[in-house]
């Protein structure tokens, strides 16, 4: 085995590396083309070469979106490109993720109280809608059993149905 062997071994593997390579990116511009992802100015000169013709126009396009991505990749392998790729992605939606978040302006001392009412309320609101919870409960048992309400439970009954009749009223 001579050194003529060894380098055409070495050229072979690198000329099959280049073609999986290469694959990968077709892989690459079908997917783009698919999500509906297109270079216009690279789609716009496939048209201008295929006179028209649709099919030649997107054989086209991805001839020449493949050199436009070996380009881009500026000697380095079309992984290490995908994943510069990635990390720009990801830095891109940090930047729009920190631009969105609104910066919290102070409130007034008013608003404050308000504010301070209203999540107050809220809370009264909770407890109520889960005491009412717990009288359906207690009543619906008390009328599956049978037996008289204690003077607690008749009270509770009471106000329950007088807060219902309200809210029927209101509504």
């Amino acid at each position: 085995m001579g050194i003529l062997d060894k380098f055409k071994r070495k050229v072979e593997t690198t000329l099959a590396d280049s073609r999986l390579e290469e694959e990968l990116i077709y892989k690459h511009i079908l997917e783009e083309m698919n999500s509906g992802v297109i270079r216009d100015g690279l789609y716009a000169k496939a048209m201008a070469n295929s006179n028209g013709d649709e099919a030649k126009a997107n054989s086209l396009y991805m001839k020449y979106r493949l050199q436009s991505v070996k380009d881009a990749m500026g000697g380095n392998s079309y992984l290490e490109y995908v994943e510069k790729l990635k990390l720009e992605e990801a830095q891109n939606k940090k930047r729009l993720n920190k631009a969105k978040s609104p910066k919290k302006k102070p409130i007034s001392a008013a608003e404050a109280e308000r504010l301070k009412k209203f999540k107050e309320i809220k809370a009264a609101n909770r407890r109520e809608k889960k005491r009412m919870s717990e009288d359906k409960k207690i009543i619906a048992a008390n009328k599956k059993q049978k037996k008289p309400l204690s003077p607690k439970e008749a009270e509770r009954l009471r106000k329950f149905n007088e807060i219902k009749a309200a809210r029927r009223n209101n509504n």
